[in-house]
């Protein structure tokens, strides 16, 4: 995810709170809430341009630990939190963050938009697919009834960005379109590719042994 610049000196006071309880696993990988203790970690792999390339300008370039700080404070603002430390099992590393953002106005409240990225160190290895497979299902089996049920996730990539696109078309979301000139960043006029998967694409998948 992509979070945005912290106020001017944030406090960042340390915390001996337990890890947060896991929302999914993987075989290879454990999906949490973040927690104050991931912010060196977070600031080291996050503080990467060529990690910040692909993401949207709110992501701060470069990453300092106050940025890890505010984030690691304010990412479990909502209930259930919307996004996700992703930690290597076998090392207990933090990788990468994914999670969505939700609309606030209750007639869009039965999409997700869905945002993440992966350290350098762990890229090209399947990791990022597994991730985003893990905690779309999770989403959907999540918010599954009432006026929150969810009936789609949303996604998009910079046209530049190949690797990005084919996580998504990896797990089973569909390209639904190009957005021209959607963005600029650093100067550059930037195309998006949408993609969607809804709830019945994600269950037919799984009828056919996809998804998770």
């Amino acid at each position: 995810m992509t979070p945005d610049q912290p106020p001017p000196n944030p406090s960042s006071p340390p915390s001996d709170q337990p890890l947060p309880a896991p929302i999914a696993t993987t075989p290879r990988l454990t999906l949490r809430p973040f927690h104050l203790s991931d912010a060196p970690a977070l600031a080291i792999i996050a503080n990467n341009p060529r990690v910040a390339y692909n993401l949207t300008s709110t992501y701060p370039s470069p990453y300092t630990l106050d940025n890890a700080h505010y984030w690691c404070r304010t990412a479990n603002a909502a209930s259930p939190p919307l996004n996700y430390a992703i930690i290597e099992t076998s090392t207990s590393a933090l990788i990468g963050s994914v999670g969505f953002t939700r609309a606030a106005h209750p007639d869009k409240r039965r999409a997700l938009t869905l945002g993440y990225w992966l350290g350098e160190a762990w890229w090209g290895q399947g990791l990022m697919a597994e991730a985003v497979s893990a905690v779309v299902g999770w989403a959907f089996e999540t918010w599954d009834a009432g006026d929150d049920r969810l009936e789609r996730v949303e996604g998009c990539a910079y046209a530049r960005n190949g690797a990005s696109a084919k996580v998504l078309e990896k797990v089973g979301f569909l390209f639904e379109g190009r957005k021209r000139a959607a963005e600029t960043k650093g100067g550059e006029v930037l195309d998006l590719m949408m993609y969607g998967v809804t709830r019945g694409d994600w269950e037919a998948r799984r009828g056919q042994g996809g998804g998770r």
